[in-house]
């Protein structure tokens, strides 16, 4: 308990001396939630072009989908960032643009994008999610991870 409120205070205390610098990956955010009784903000916990980056590949493995496609996928990307062991890699930057993981082309953001990323931010839609696929029919294990649902978008997601 005593850790929860030290770390929470240099968590809050941190934002408090430079609201721009953004909270360090790592500690996910339903912990932050829990040891402050309220969410960080998005904006606070992703840097501006951490953000861009993220909306970028929902907006482009999802386009003209509904908001709840859109956050399964946003889901799986904050459990990639949250993963405790750090095994997608250490910055949004790294875990993003590693070779043959996620697909980024388009530039325009709707606001439906923002949408679902702040409701996957704020509500894992897609909990112990670590990767999907759009193939017609789904395989019972993806990339060594086990089939866990599809979606009305043809999405299927995969987790340990």
């Amino acid at each position: 308990m005593i850790s929860s409120i030290i770390v929470a205070g240099f968590l809050l205390g941190s934002l408090g001396k430079d609201p721009s610098q953004a909270i360090q990956a790592g500690i996910p955010t339903s912990v932050i939630c829990e040891m402050t009784d309220e969410c960080v903000p998005l904006e606070d916990a992703y840097t501006e072009s951490e953000l861009k980056l993220i909306y970028q590949v929902v907006e482009t493995e999802t386009h003209c989908q509904s908001v709840e496609s859109k956050s399964h996928v946003a889901s799986v990307i904050f459990n990639m960032i949250n993963h405790p062991t750090k095994r997608f890699g250490k910055t949004v930057k790294r875990i993003i643009t590693c070779p043959n993981r996620f697909c980024i082309g388009r530039n325009k953001i709707t606001d439906t994008t923002k949408e679902a990323v702040r409701m996957a931010y704020e509500e894992n839609t897609a909990p112990g999610c670590y990767a999907f696929h759009s193939n017609r029919r789904h395989k019972k294990r993806f990339s060594g991870f086990s089939y866990k649902f599809s979606d009305a978008a043809g999405h299927h997601f995969y987790g340990e």
